[in-house]
């Protein structure tokens, strides 16, 4: 997961900064998706961000795990 910072919803944007690599597509043939901060759980130091994940391959039929979102925590360094 990245972000960039615009004063403007439009741009222009500043370079990307990477904050999360998900390890799950390593190991289940999977990818991630939908990305979303949750501006309701967060407070002014630390931020929520959940994802989902989805297989391309029979990794689901094994584990129905792999469907249940994914929350990470970006903490603000003071």
């Amino acid at each position: 997961m990245s972000y960039a910072l615009s004063d403007t919803p439009f741009g222009p944007f500043d370079a990307w900064v990477d904050i999360y690599q998900a390890l799950e597509p390593q190991f289940l043939d999977a990818f991630t998706y939908n990305a979303k901060i949750h501006y309701h759980l967060s407070s002014e130091d630390t931020i929520y961000i959940s994802y989902n994940v989805n297989s391309i391959g029979f990794a689901a039929f094994v584990d129905a795990n792999i469907y249940y979102p994914r929350f990470i925590r970006l903490d603000r360094i003071k």
